[in-house]
């Protein structure tokens, strides 16, 4: 399968890579399904810059996706970042996230290390209200 997760401690992080099959996103959804499923508390990274062009498809079964699990967003994802190759793609997600906003902080961005570092921030904050 092209989506490869790595879970570590809170850190999620999906990788998907050039081809995605029809199959894939559902895959995808079982896999995330185990992770909301575990009931704590995660930073998640999605890296989409080994596709050179991420399907629409994928975009919007993932944007239902997360507004049917939005709950469970709610409660056990800290923060998010997605990484893309082409700032066209990244624009198109930014421009959806200023009509309906992410029920948790989110960066769209094309640099890897941003993103983690955004992530890493997040964790912080919340380490440090404790």
């Amino acid at each position: 399968m092209p989506i490869t997760f790595i879970h570590k401690q809170d850190l999620l992080s999906i990788k998907v890579v050039d081809p995605i099959k029809e199959g894939d996103f559902d895959e995808y959804t079982r896999n995330l399904n185990i992770i909301f499923g575990l009931q704590k508390q995660f930073y998640l990274l999605i890296d989409l810059t080994e596709l050179e062009e991420v399907p629409y498809k994928f975009i919007i079964k993932q944007g239902l996706y997360m507004k049917r699990m939005q709950k469970y967003v709610k409660k056990w994802v800290g923060a998010s970042s997605v990484v893309f190759r082409k700032p066209s793609t990244a624009n198109i997600i930014n421009l959806a996230f200023s009509i309906k906003k992410p029920v948790k902080p989110n960066l769209i961005t094309q640099d890897l290390k941003e993103a983690i570092d955004f992530l890493t921030k997040h964790k912080e904050s919340i380490i440090n209200m404790d």
